[in-house]
């Protein structure tokens, strides 16, 4: 009986995507750079932030799975997830979804006091719920989407702490995420094939693949830009661009020439243990760059 309890709290978490709760790390960027980390009270709002964006995302999860429950039994890797499978049934979804639409509203309840927070946190779930059940069959234009969700975890996060993210961020943000959803679609295309989302139907590989070269590009050339171009003090932070320049040439050979498969590229991007290394060391050193400014 224990084991079954055991088993089914661990389909749960994996409906909701425990595992990819690190992209809300992207809520704590504004604390990072307007060094407000050492501040409890601005550390304190950036958590609950993250955690309510984690519960947004959770919501989303489950109403994306359980419209896909067909269409991702015919995936050779999405026939494993719990609603796909049957280790989640439909009404057991929808007692979950009905948590989810409690929690959340009590949530952007919480934040009326940060109106902007509750506005940022309502204008990603109607991104996601039209991602869900229209927009995600349009080529280009779901990794467009997907990639304005980072960018409103940008803004709740500054929202958060009341400080203004700078254009250098939200330009960054985007396009990191606009060349990870591109690196899915591409590795999808090579290893799934067009049936595997309706989406894909329309995607062009030979197009995809250059709008990841260039997307990447900018990013490298824009973080270039803005390492030399902020405050005398900084100046240091330009020491990190070698070390993003390196991961972006990683990244490029790695999605144009892996024979390997997985659902999120940045997660098989680190699984190398030289790409993680080389990534954590450029964080660690962001940081220390940062504060010590």
């Amino acid at each position: 009986m224990n084991l079954n309890l055991i088993g089914k709290v661990k389909n749960y978490l994996k409906l909701i995507r425990i595992h990819q709760i690190h992209k809300n790390a992207f809520v704590f960027a504004p604390l990072i750079f307007s060094k407000g980390f050492f501040f409890a009270d601005k550390t304190i709002l950036t958590l609950l932030a993250a955690l309510s964006f984690y519960l947004a995302s959770s919501l989303v999860y489950v109403i994306n799975d359980y419209v896909d429950i067909e269409s991702d039994k015919i995936h050779p890797n999405k026939k494993f997830r719990p609603l796909a499978s049957g280790a989640v049934t439909k009404k057991e979804a929808m007692i979950l979804l009905f948590i989810l639409i409690t929690g959340n509203t009590i949530s952007v309840f919480l934040w009326s006091r940060k109106i902007e927070v509750s506005i940022v946190l309502i204008l990603f779930l109607i991104n996601n719920i039209l991602y869900s059940f229209i927009t995600k069959k349009i080529a280009y234009l779901d990794t467009l989407q997907n990639s304005f969700g980072y960018i409103l975890r940008v803004l709740a996060g500054s929202y958060a702490i009341s400080v203004i993210p700078s254009v250098f961020l939200i330009m960054l943000t985007f396009l990191i995420a606009f060349c990870i959803s591109l690196a899915k679609r591409i590795l999808e295309l090579n290893f799934v094939g067009k049936k595997a989302r309706k989406s894909l139907q329309n995607y062009d590989k030979s197009l995809t693949v250059k709008l990841f070269n260039v997307s990447l590009f900018l990013f490298t050339f824009i973080y270039g830009i803005y390492t030399i171009t902020t405050d005398q003090q900084n100046r240091l932070i330009l020491v990190t661009f070698p070390f993003v320049l390196f991961l972006a040439f990683r990244f490029l050979k790695l999605i144009n020439s892996s024979d390997l498969y997985e659902d999120d590229p940045s997660k098989l991007f680190l699984q190398n243990k030289l790409n993680f290394i080389i990534s954590f060391i450029t964080v660690v050193i962001l940081i220390v760059v940062v504060y010590e400014a």
